[in-house]
């Protein structure tokens, strides 16, 4: 060895390290070549054991069917024993999962305008100036430039929910390209929740005494990550420099969003810098999150970086009880989804680019506060039908499919939602995942936890009776396919080979594991009763083994539930005058959905044509509102955005002004701009096409500082046949208020109307008082003053919907908006209508 060290220093002139280097290579290249034999041997070894494994498996095969086969039924994080999953040899199958962000590229392009350099405040030595300026200048002293560096940092904060646990990849990839889109200077991501005082950071600041109020607090990292550091006060991200971006990446649908806790952080980031929030759902399902108590708004700025608090606002009403008091407790937040146009709309108004209107959201501490789901929800309560009729007018087709097509499948999971979404709706994508997971209709099997991972977490429906509703509708060639697909992705074997196998199983001596898979074995047996033929003998085993009846089982028909409510007698509650409750606002949408709730209003007795109004009285009336509404969907891309209704023969429905603009592809409302309409299945039956095209023919509407005034329109259908149009019932109208003849202040009024793709319910119908008119502004001329009207329970899909004044037994108008709440809780329960005098007079 010493020789040859000699000898490498001597003839090849080599230093120390590199003669160390020299031998380090030699010993790796020795280690390498000695381990290939070995490979090769594990190799042989393999295939031995491989071929051991086979003589075992047909050995198995001869042994006699009271010995229960080893088979996979269960995935991992299913609810059953680690024990029991050892047992039977459960094994999970991965699917690849496609990419969350569509087109990243375009997103990091929206974000130029926030690409600026800025001096940074450390000075770099110019080295070629100062020897420039001692030769030239004889001066000694050194040449200085300050270092650029990009303006803004970056504060991710992602809500740490657990309806976030889906959104995990997409955080993830968010994260990525914010980080090397070179537009920040530097990019932390950090977690926020709300939590009781008593677990969160102490601190000498405004925190309250009372230990069991909550705070909110925040901490380095996502997910399992964050649950190792201890809490910070969002303070901590206020840059004084007010260089520093902050983006809350959330859903909206946690209940922390009625929290004073995370409103009291929110206004601390707006006050002292730049924030906005990402909204992982579209904009269409926002209504359906804690966002439809906020008033939605559009900002602009006059300079660059301009603070939240300090951005001007475009409201589209501003109601008379607001105050400059109020106003300084409003949260003002900016708006982004993960879609180009947003994100650049926003970053040229964060850039000062005045002209620019970026979409935002206005909060009230006060009315949030008040509409916390925590009150009153579980007086509630939905029958499964309801919700899945529900599910199905709130969600989009692709949704609606994807859920129909998890009914078949044994497991519910992610990995077979992606497996799903892989072979059988390949356009899906991660919002029609999220629809069906938080669309009420499946829970999880345990408490779902930002530090568990998401492929763990296994779903269930919250009744069977969902899932027998949801296989009816569905194709019985895409149920078996799914069904044998996940069975040849889970245990490597065909459906038919699965079902001979698991019939063995259940007529096993174990009846511990026995009942274990009994889910499993009705589940399938479900599927396979549709198909019939030679799965016929497996279905009558299972339905005889578990002694499965119309109760409980496989029956031919779901029972269909009577939610038609019964009406008291004439003595009970009933009251001279109409009184208003006083209850808190409903519950949002979405989380009533998840706790499997209903508002469903009173229903229309079909026998004795009366209602029970929200004033404790029966009203009689002719009119059947379902029979002549319609909903107003979306030209292109097929959801509900407001209401119509039959008012004329030849196909004239009435509707909103605003809602034909949103459910158009044009600009403005004009004469000949198209909508579609589909109707009910009190309209025309199932079997029958139920979508038609329809035009705008006459217009009455004006617009005002971006509002809509006299807010109606005509529509009138175009390609829908002759004997459907005249077999539909039409409204009956009468002017609300018309002086010396008509008036009507202080009726009872009834509406019904559909969701805006966000409404959770199937139809809502909404109860409540008409005021009366109320004066309009003075610059422009209106047609007939708007109605005020006082209701709990209209929502914005309702637009469009119409006014039936239950005194006069006469539709008076027409829905057109919601108060704004910024007045507070001053504006809760407010809407406004406009009267059907503009059409008639």
């Amino acid at each position: 060895m010493e020789e040859l060290i000699a000898a490498l220093y001597s003839e090849m002139e080599l230093t120390a390290e590199e003669i160390a280097d020299v031998f380090w290579l030699a010993l790796i290249r020795q280690q390498s070549t000695s381990d290939a034999p070995a490979r090769a041997e594990i190799r042989q070894r393999g295939d031995d054991n491989s071929r051991k494994l086979g003589l075992e498996k047909d050995r198995c095969k001869d042994k006699s069917k009271s010995q229960l086969p080893r088979i996979g039924i269960f995935s991992k994080g299913s609810s059953v024993t680690a024990q029991a999953l050892y047992e039977l040899g459960a094994k999970p199958f991965k699917v690849v999962d496609p990419p969350s962000i569509r087109n990243p590229l375009a997103l990091a392009r929206a974000l130029r305008p926030l690409m600026r350099y800025v001096p940074s405040g450390i000075e770099m030595l110019d080295e070629s100036a100062t020897v420039q300026r001692i030769a030239e200048e004889q001066l000694w002293i050194p040449v200085t430039h300050p270092t650029l560096d990009p303006w803004l940092d970056l504060a991710l904060v992602i809500d740490s929910s657990s309806s976030m646990l889906i959104w995990q990849r997409t955080i993830s990839e968010l994260q990525s390209l914010l980080s090397y889109c070179g537009v920040f200077r530097n990019v932390r991501t950090w977690s926020i929740s709300v939590e009781p005082r008593k677990r969160a950071y102490d601190s000498e600041g405004n925190l309250p005494q009372n230990d069991e109020q909550k705070v909110g607090v925040i901490r380095p990292g996502f997910g399992k990550e964050a649950t190792q550091h201890t809490p910070r006060h969002p303070k901590e991200l206020i840059d004084p420099n007010g260089r520093r971006l902050i983006l809350v990446v959330t859903d909206c649908v946690s209940s922390m969003w009625y929290e004073q806790a995370i409103l009291n952080a929110l206004k601390l980031w707006a006050d002292h810098g730049l924030m906005a929030i990402v909204q992982m759902l579209p904009e269409w399902l926002w209504t359906r999150t804690a966002l439809r108590t906020a008033s939605k708004v559009q900002f602009y700025g006059l300079e660059p970086g301009t603070v939240n608090q300090q951005l001007s606002a475009v409201r589209p009403f501003i109601p008379r009880s607001s105050s400059a008091k109020e106003d300084a407790q409003n949260i003002q937040i900016p708006i982004l989804t993960l879609e180009s146009t947003f994100i650049e709309t926003w970053s040229q108004m964060v850039a000062g680019r005045g002209n620019v209107l970026a979409p935002g959201f206005v909060f009230n501490p006060a009315f949030q506060q008040s509409a916390s789901p925590k009150s009153g929800s579980q007086d509630f309560q939905a029958s499964a039908k309801e919700k899945v009729q529900n599910f199905k007018v709130a969600s989009s087709p692709m949704a609606r499919q994807l859920a129909s097509l998890l009914a078949a499948s044994p497991v519910i999971n992610l990995p077979v939602v992606r497996l799903i979404r892989e072979t059988m709706l390949p356009k899906s994508q991660q919002v029609h995942v999220a629809e069906v997971l938080l669309g009420g209709l499946l829970q999880p099997t345990s408490q779902p936890t930002l530090e568990m991972k998401p492929d763990d977490l296994e779903y269930r429906f919250q009744d069977e009776e969902i899932r027998r509703l949801l296989l009816e509708g569905t194709p019985v060639p895409d149920m078996v396919r799914v069904l044998s697909t996940y069975v040849q992705r889970q245990f490597g074997r065909s459906l038919k080979e699965f079902i001979a196998e698991l019939q063995v199983y259940i007529e096993g001596d174990n009846e511990e594991l026995v009942e274990r898979v009994r889910p499993f074995a009705q589940m399938t047996a479900e599927v396979l009763r549709r198909r019939g033929g030679s799965y016929a003998e497996f279905v009558q085993k299972v339905e005889q083994h578990f002694k499965l009846d119309e109760s409980t089982g496989l029956t031919d028909q779901a029972e269909v539930p009577d939610f038609t409510e019964s009406l008291p007698d004439e003595s009970q509650g009933s009251n001279n005058q109409p009184q208003i409750s006083d209850s808190t606002a409903s519950p949002p949408l979405l989380e009533r959905i998840q706790l499997g709730l209903s508002n469903f209003a009173p229903t229309l007795d079909s026998s004795r044509r009366s209602v029970i109004s929200r004033f404790g009285r029966r009203v009689k009336t002719k009119h059947s509102l379902r029979a002549f509404t319609v909903q107003i969907w979306h030209r292109v891309d097929w959801r509900i955005i407001g209401t119509g209704f039959f008012f004329q023969p030849e196909g004239k429905i009435l509707t909103c002004a605003h809602v034909v603009r949103d459910a158009s592809v044009e600009d403005e409302v004009a004469l000949g701009v198209e909508v579609r309409v589909r109707f009910n299945s009190e309209q025309v039956s199932s079997s029958r096409q139920q979508e038609y095209r329809a035009r705008v023919v006459e217009t009455f509407h004006q617009i005002h500082n971006n509002y809509f005034y006299d807010d109606i329109v005509v529509i009138e259908l175009i390609d829908a046949p002759v004997s459907l149009i005249s077999k539909q019932r039409m409204a009956r109208l009468e002017p609300a208020y018309h002086p010396g003849k008509y008036n009507s202040s202080g009726n009872p009024f009834r509406s019904y109307g559909y969701s805006s793709a966000g409404q959770y319910l199937t139809s809502a119908y909404a109860d409540g008082e008409i005021l009366g008119p109320i004066e309009g502004p003075a610059e422009i001329y209106l047609r007939a003053h708007p109605l005020e009207l006082r209701s709990d329970s209209i929502t914005r899909g309702m637009s469009g919907a119409a006014i039936l004044d239950m005194k006069r037994d006469r539709v008076v108008g027409i829905i057109t908006h919601q108060l704004s709440v910024q007045g507070g809780a001053l504006g809760r329960g407010i809407a406004f209508g406009a009267d059907a005098k503009i059409v008639l007079l």
